[in-house]
Parts: structure tokens; sequence; C-alpha cells
């Protein structure tokens, strides 16, 4: 059985339930007050034949909808928590980190999100080098090692919404700001 075909099963099966449902007159208000779905398609449905659903299921061209239904249902969407870390290029080291996801879950949610062209970088870009460094200091506050005269950034107490802000502050991916966080961590 092609993908096709089970989607269309699903989408045949989805509209049937539907349909069964508008029969019920506390059902059929439900799907018009919580779905919005109009009385009157809710009538003209009640009257299809099985043929007719079929037809309907075909026409519609719900293939991606069950793909969908099952993400949701099954839980293998993109938990809503993680998108905006997904959409600034997160790394799976990052996504492991702040919120336990293995390896195998994190290239399919990231597989599943959309990331732009000017956050695929992995380090941070030597214009932005200061105002990243800045941010850091300020987000997770500093400490000086006995005998050196330099101030780092204390990059273990960041939280995932610290790196969440420098990056849409900065325009610049979580990846390359967690590359950064890496190196401080190796020097402390």
């Amino acid at each position: 059985m092609s993908k096709i075909d089970i989607d269309l099963e699903i989408s045949r099966n989805l509209l049937m339930k539907i349909t069964e449902m508008s029969i019920s007159p506390e059902h059929r208000q439900a799907l018009i007050d919580q779905y919005g779905v109009s009385p009157q398609r809710l009538r003209h449905m009640a009257s299809m034949s099985a043929a007719d659903i079929l037809e309907m299921a075909r026409s519609r061209q719900a293939q991606g909808a069950a793909a969908k239904i099952l993400e949701q249902c099954l839980g293998t969407a993109v938990p809503s928590e993680l998108v905006p870390y997904l959409e600034l290029n997160a790394c799976r080291a990052f996504i492991r980190h702040f919120f336990g996801g293995t390896a195998k879950q994190y290239a399919s949610w990231a597989a599943k999100v959309p990331i732009d062209e000017g956050l695929r970088q992995r380090v941070v870009p030597p214009d932005k080098e200061a105002e990243v460094y800045h941010l850091l200091c300020e987000y997770a506050g500093t400490f000086q090692r006995s005998g050196s005269f330099c101030k780092e950034p204390n990059v273990v107490a960041l939280t995932h919404q610290n790196i969440l802000g420098i990056a849409q502050t900065c325009e610049i991916s979580i990846r390359a700001i967690w590359s950064e966080c890496e190196k401080w961590k190796k020097l402390s």
C-alpha cells in the first residue's frame, strides 16, 4: 500500500467519522461551535454515500493531512516548545542538554522545521563576537580565574531562554552560540 493510499484511507475514515458524528445533535453542535464546520456542510455530508465520501477525500487531496494527524496522535510531531529553538538552528547537543531529546528525535524534529539560510552558521561570525561576549556576560554573570586579569562569562549558568534571547538579539544561530559556550567551558 502506497503513502497516497494510506493518506486517502485515513482521510476517508476521518470524513466517515465526521459524517457519523454529524447525525447526533450533540456532536453536530460541537463540530459547528468548536471546529467551525458549517451546518450546511454537515447536512450535506450526512446525505452522502460511502462512495461520495471516498470521492470527497480524493478530491480534497488530503495527502500530508494524514501525516500531520498521525504526528499529533502518535507523538512524533515537533514539541511546540522546541520550535523557536529549532528555527534558530539549535544543535543536537543543545536540545539534549536542555530538553533531553535523543539524537533520533532531534533528527526527526530538525527535518520538520525550516531554518532560514542566514542562520546556518556553526560559529559566531567575527563581527558579532563582541556583542555575543557582552550578552553572555550580561545573562550569565562573570567570574575571574585566579591569576587572570580577564573576566569570563559564567556560561554554565545560562538557561535555554538566555541562549534563545542572545540568538534573537544578535540574529545568529543557537548552534553558533552553543559552540561559543562550549569554548568558554573548556577554558574553565
